[in-house]
């Protein structure tokens, strides 16, 4: 909650419903209660169609389900949960060792959606807030930023292209350099009418 609110990172204004969204999905309920308008929603969630809002669960959930109509923030919220992802995976210095993946290999945050134009809506959404938050300044991989892929080093990433430059820069002039590595995590947007991103693929 803090990442997308505060100034020093996402600085962003999230609507009643997506406040109570990030709340739930993260377990923050015990540190930010409902505020008055959030509890007028949830009151009315409850009231109008049954839906119960468990505050005790002290789990992040990995599957949210939303039935929501146009206009309703949704693309939004997917932006704010595909740049947190980011910047807890680059918190970890080196993700892929965290996770006990191979080294570097890619790490992709996906905005699935049926239409070309959904993903390319959702995905501007996301790299345009990602290209606007400070920490993410140094780790935008500019090379690897298209209409549906933006990547990122990963502080690990970086070292080793640091270690890479250090054993370039001994080399006698006219002898054949290490090429730097690409960066290993990427927010992408995919659409799910086209064959290549289905099953196996995706």
């Amino acid at each position: 909650f803090e990442f997308i609110t505060s100034v020093s990172y996402a600085s962003q204004d999230p609507t009643v419903f997506q406040r109570i969204a990030l709340k739930t999905i993260y377990h923050l309920w015990d540190l930010y209660p409902p505020d008055l308008e959030e509890q007028v929603l949830i009151e009315l969630e409850e009231r109008k169609w049954g839906l119960k809002i468990d505050f005790s669960l002290q789990s992040i959930k990995n599957v949210l389900v939303m039935i929501l109509g146009r206009r309703s923030g949704k693309s939004v919220l997917s932006s704010f949960i595909a740049n947190y992802d980011v910047y807890s995976l680059l918190t970890l210095g080196n993700p892929q060792k965290y996770y006990g993946m191979i080294e570097k290999y890619p790490i992709h945050i996906l905005h699935v959606a049926a239409k070309g134009d959904q993903a390319a809506d959702m995905f501007t959404l996301s790299k345009n807030l990602a290209k606007k938050i400070p920490f993410f300044q140094p780790y935008i991989n500019f090379d690897k930023d298209n209409t549906q892929i933006l990547g990122f080093f990963t502080p690990y990433d970086l070292y080793l292209n640091n270690e890479i430059r250090k054993r370039n820069s001994l080399l006698l002039r006219g002898s054949m350099k290490e090429n730097l590595l690409p960066s290993s995590i990427a927010i992408e947007s995919v659409t799910t009418s086209g064959a290549t991103n289905r099953g196996k693929a995706i």
